[in-house]
């Protein structure tokens, strides 16, 4: 490595192997040390020529200063004072460079412009420039070339059919244009531009991938890119700029503390575009684009295909103009705050960390949740709502929908048949909310009928609890320990498997029973409602029937109201308690007691037996006493008047009007069916009639009555 100084007198020097550094003026003035009678050959390694530009007159180098110069790889010009450079190649430039390529470096200071042309120049070039206040205008070769400029004051014009790799940066309000639309910037790859405040328009045609990254305090800034996917990073305070990315898959971020206001085009392919703080409008135009406002006002058009809009203020605008999915797309919203869909876009994913609300359109839309309480609407379609975390709501509306609640307590809304609702394993406790008739799906545990017609509830394996509106219910607890609350309305209830509870309400209804834990409630002046059970049973408080129904020997117990209990085929024990009851015991062998008041006995086909308790519990109607198989049994403690256990004697029964002797007990009186018990015959205290039967039974004798 080795350092030549040059004279005024011509020189011829060979370099060594090494870097070497021939140093000269040149000034365009007889005093250059260098000149076209120079003869310099750096020969190997990495070879400088540096000259010095000393007066403030402005220098245009002629092409003929580098005839005579071989191997030499780096120029550098410095000027000290206030002079220009221009420097225009030529055949001799090529010559001694195009081979090698060169490095050239240009310095000014004070208002020195720099205007550098190689537009013959095809060997590949790097250019480092730097100036004060003074403009800078290149214009590059063909070849591959790289532009380092820095200026003060001065804007720099950058472009050129080669020009590959931009580095710029302005440090005053100097503007920056670097490219153009006519092809001197169809090479472009690369483009850093800083500037403190001026413009900057950046212009590719390139069909390559470009890396933009445009700093700007406060100037303008338009960018435009070719058909490849460009990456390009921009911020400026401006309040209108431009970014027309072309075709190819771009992907362009604003800075996200940037104020200014941003326009961008993302043109053909599959765009990334993020916005920052200002009130950006993006365009993604053909392909599945992702736009991303960020903070600020932001309107975005995704255009033709499916795109992907983030949202996080109210004001934000999402755009989709094709109604054809087919061209359209499928397009998204994923959104911080509450949010409704537009027209023609399909899906909304909400991603705050907060509750929020989601409401779908007219397509068949998908709405996602976050891990808080969520309202969704689906709207019209057939929408999938998928509530994911949190205490969510959702309502599929009009159409055919699935809907997901995912962990948390949620709530349904289903008004239609074939509406879908999924939920798993330990999720929460789930309700639907239905118009019409329903049955829970898995893992889902209550169920609210809310239509104003008539309409069915069935449960699933859970503890459910089903609840109906104030027209006639029909419910199905199915498995479970179930709670089943009706309402108004005549309803019916089935609990099913387990130990239900159920609750009638208003209305006249029907209670199915199965297990002797089921419970059945109704309060005062609710109805005239009915138990049918296949177990024994007794009515609890303002329940007026029971209908046994098992296929065994069931009993039935009433309550202090008038009540109708009715049973089965096999043999019955009845107890009517208070109230004036009816009883009917169909087939088989009953046993029939009314308890307190005048009960109605009907023992039905078969042997039955009617039981008096006491001689004061009221005059009991039997209806079908048949002295063939039936018998009337007498509980002794009731009675008294020194009954035998057993049979009745035969002179303690009289047909008749009244006693005849002081044995007779029980008379009846076959002209109106009375039967009475006297405590003492024929003595003083007056018969009581405990019974009326059929008239006519003149064979009715002391074997018809049993004392207990």
């Amino acid at each position: 490595m080795a350092t030549y100084t040059l004279t005024i007198n011509g020189d011829n020097l060979i370099g060594t192997t090494g870097n070497d550094t021939f140093n000269g003026t040149y000034d365009g003035a007889v005093t250059d040390t260098f000149g076209a009678n120079d003869f310099l050959n750096g020969d190997k390694g990495i070879d400088t020529l540096h000259l010095d530009h000393l007066l403030d007159v402005a220098i245009t180098p002629p092409d003929n200063l580098w005839t005579n110069l071989k191997n030499i790889e780096n120029i550098e010009i410095n000027t000290t004072g206030n002079g220009a450079q221009t420097i225009t190649t030529g055949v001799n430039f090529q010559t001694a460079f195009a081979s090698n390529g060169v490095e050239l470096t240009t310095t000014t200071s004070g208002a020195g412009a720099i205007d550098i042309t190689m537009t013959t120049f095809t060997g590949v070039a790097t250019l480092k420039t730097t100036s004060g206040a003074g403009a800078q205008n290149i214009v590059t070769g063909s070849g591959a070339t790289t532009v380092e400029a820095i200026s003060g004051a001065g804007a720099l014009n950058i472009k050129g059919v080669g020009l590959n790799t931009v580095f710029a940066t302005t440090t005053g309000a100097g503007a920056q244009t670097i490219g153009d639309g006519s092809g001197n910037g169809v090479n472009l790859t690369e483009v850093t531009a800083t500037s403190a405040g001026g413009a900057q328009t950046i212009t590719s045609t390139s069909i390559n991938d470009v890396v933009v990254k445009a700093i700007s305090s406060a100037g303008k800034q338009i960018i435009t890119t070719g058909s490849g996917s460009d990456i390009i990073t921009a911020s400026t305070t401006s309040a209108t700029n431009i970014i027309n990315t072309g075709d190819g898959n771009d992907k362009v971020t604003i800075f996200p503390t940037t104020s200014g206001n941003y326009s961008v085009n993302g043109g053909k392919g599959n765009d990334t575009i993020t916005g920052g703080a200002g009130n950006d409008t993006f365009t993604g135009g053909v392909g599945n684009d992702i736009l991303n406002g960020g903070k600020g006002v932001d309107n975005m058009m995704g255009g033709d295909g499916s795109d992907l809009y983030y949202v996080d203020i109210a004001t934000d605008v999402v755009n989709e103009t094709n109604t054809f999915a087919s061209i359209g797309g499928i397009d998204t919203v994923r959104s911080d705050i509450s949010y409704t869909l537009t027209i023609n876009v399909e899906n909304l994913i909400l991603q705050g960390t907060e509750d929020s609300n989601g409401t779908g359109n007219i397509l068949d839309n998908v709405l996602t949740g976050n891990n808080f309480d969520n309202r969704f609407n689906g709207s019209g379609g057939d929408d999938t709502l998928n509530g994911r975390g949190g205490n969510d709501t959702l309502t599929g509306g009009i159409g055919e929908d699935s809907m997901i609640g995912g962990t948390g307590d949620d709530i349904f809304y289903v008004d239609n048949t074939n509406d879908r609702v999924v939920e798993f394993l330990n999720e929460g406790i789930d309700t639907v909310r239905s118009t019409i008739a329903y049955t829970l799906t898995d893992n889902v545990e209550n169920l609210i009928l809310e239509g104003t017609e008539d309409s069915n509830g069935t449960g699933n394996i859970l503890d459910n609890v089903l609840t109906g509106n104030n027209f006639d219910n029909r419910f199905n607890g199915n498995d479970g320990d179930d709670t089943l609350n009706s309402r108004g309305g005549n309803d019916t209830l089935t609990g099913g498997i387990g130990e239900d509870s159920m609750i009638g309400g208003t209305g006249d209804d029907i209670f199915y029973v199965d297990n002797t834990n089921d419970r059945v409630v109704e309060f005062l002046n609710e109805g005239i409602d009915t138990v049918r059970s296949i177990i024994a049973y007794t009515l609890t408080d303002n329940v007026d029937n029971l209908i046994l129904e098992g296929t065994e020997d069931l009993n039935g117990t009433g309550n202090t109201l008038d009540n109708s209990l009715t049973g089965n085929n096999y043999d019955n024990r009845f107890n009517g308690s208070d109230g004036n009851d009816t009883l009917n015991g169909r087939g088989g062998n009953d046993t029939l007691t009314g308890g307190l008041g005048n009960d109605n006995l009907t023992g039905g086909i078969n042997t039955d037996f009617f039981l008096f308790n006491s001689v004061n519990e009221g005059i009991d109607r039997i209806t079908d006493f048949n002295i063939t198989d039936d018998s009337i049994l007498i509980r002794r403690n009731g009675f008294g008047g020194g009954l035998s256990l057993g049979t009745l004697p035969v002179n303690q029964f009289h047909i008749g009007s009244s006693a005849t002797t002081s044995s007779d007990r029980f008379i009846y009186n076959s002209s109106n069916g009375g039967l009475f018990f006297d405590v003492d015959g024929s003595g003083a205290t007056a018969a009581t009639q405990i019974a009326t039967l059929n008239t006519g039974l003149t064979t009715m004798s002391n074997q018809d009555i049993f004392v207990i």
